[in-house]
């Protein structure tokens, strides 16, 4: 870190073009200390105190890939939120293939936000553009700008997998610590979950990349609160007397869905025997579970807030037939309903907050631990995926 005087307000700096040779040369000048005009004895004491002291701070690199510069306002003000709980030299690489080959054009800012009443703390943005045959100039560029010692995650802000972009994406993969994406909104989760395998599963392997998927990230509070459900101390025989699992998804969060069950499946120990899909109708799958089998299976909602909106989990628990239900109230809590059992259970109702995304990303910068439940839930969806594929 380094730091220089400043005076309030906020000292960030909007977005300049500049030479890409230059880039670095031109940063530096953002750090250097302000000239002030001399002042005298009296007022000396009374102008330290007032001063804000500016400090440049850079615990990673984040680089972030995008297919085109839509939605570009609401991206930068997640930017500032992720810096100001994470800070980072964000290189922001804009690709469109689409389009005529402009060639690579460059742009610097920087990011500052108050941490006490006289300090700031400020990061750097490097932004790239391509069009055409330039977006493949764009990991190299990118790697000249990263940060030694200091990891290095890409995010892919995009909504589905990125068949213009792959080849660039996989670059750009290659040199960091951590790839982040989301497939909360893939419209087709089986492609989502080919995709996610077949594009990263071959570095999973290697002991320094870390994958966050942020729809996972999100579905942490409905996982933990069904193990929660299931435990043998709250439930006894449920966890080995599950039946049936139902989903129901809002129609763009069906791999959120699939996810749940594959995370059910891989934690109970389910293998999988079969699956079933007709034309127009969500899939169903049918597991080998050590106690018997169990079909899960989906259903779509007529509502868009890309979420699951309920999960029945049909067990039994004491020697009675059960029902664990689990539904989304709103966006911060899920109700949670026992029917049957030998076990009195009245409805309770938890908080579950909707973490923003760029929250989410941010916790993924801080938290550069792989986690094996998620690598083992993209095996089981690949494998549900390919299940579906082989039915007439």
């Amino acid at each position: 870190m380094s730091a220089a005087g400043s005076a309030s307000p906020l000292a960030s700096r909007p977005p300049v073009r500049v030479d890409l040779e230059s880039i670095e040369r031109e940063l530096s000048q953002y750090w250097k200390p302000l000239e002030r005009d001399p002042v005298d004895a009296a007022n000396k004491a009374r102008e330290v105190d007032e001063v804000s002291m500016l400090t440049r701070a850079c615990m990673s690199n984040l680089i972030v890939l995008r297919p085109d510069d839509a939605g570009a306002e609401a991206l930068d003000a997640e930017i500032d939120e992720i810096v100001a709980r994470h800070p980072a030299r964000v290189l922001m690489l804009v690709g469109a293939t689409s389009g005529a080959d402009a060639g690579l054009e460059a742009e610097i800012s920087s990011r500052c936000h108050l941490i006490g009443p006289h300090k700031q703390v400020c990061c750097e943005q490097v932004t790239l553009r391509a069009g055409g045959g330039a977006v493949d100039r764009l990991p190299s560029a990118a790697r000249s700008l990263l940060i030694g010692d200091l990891p290095t995650s890409v995010w892919w802000t995009g909504g589905e997998p990125p068949p213009a972009l792959r080849d660039t994406l996989d670059e750009v993969v290659s040199m960091s610590d951590e790839v982040i994406f989301s497939s909360g909104h893939w419209q087709d989760p089986a492609a989502a979950s080919r995709w996610t395998r077949d594009r990263l599963e071959p570095v999973v392997g290697r002991d320094r990349l870390v994958v966050s998927d942020l729809a996972w990230s999100r579905g942490g509070r409905l996982r933990r609160l069904t193990a929660r459900s299931l435990d043998p101390s709250v439930a006894p025989g449920a966890l080995a007397s599950v039946r049936e699992v139902v989903i129901e998804h809002d129609a763009d969060a069906g791999s959120k869905a699939w996810m749940m069950i594959a995370w059910l499946a891989t934690r109970l120990g389910w293998t999988l025997t079969d699956a079933a899909s007709k034309r127009g109708q969500p899939p169903s799958w049918r597991f080998d579970s050590p106690s018997g089998q169990v079909l899960a299976h989906t259903r779509v909602s007529d509502r868009k807030e890309h979420t699951i909106r309920t999960m029945s989990i049909d067990c039994r628990i004491g020697d009675l037939p059960a029902t664990i239900r689990f539904a989304r109230e709103g966006t911060s809590r899920i109700g949670v309903h026992v029917e049957g059992g030998d076990r009195a259970s009245p409805p309770r109702v938890v908080a579950a907050p909707y973490p923003s995304r760029a929250a989410l990303v941010a916790a993924a910068l801080q938290d550069l631990e792989a986690d094996p439940n998620l690598v083992a839930a993209v095996e089981k969806t690949s494998r549900m995926s390919a299940a579906l594929a082989k039915r007439p």
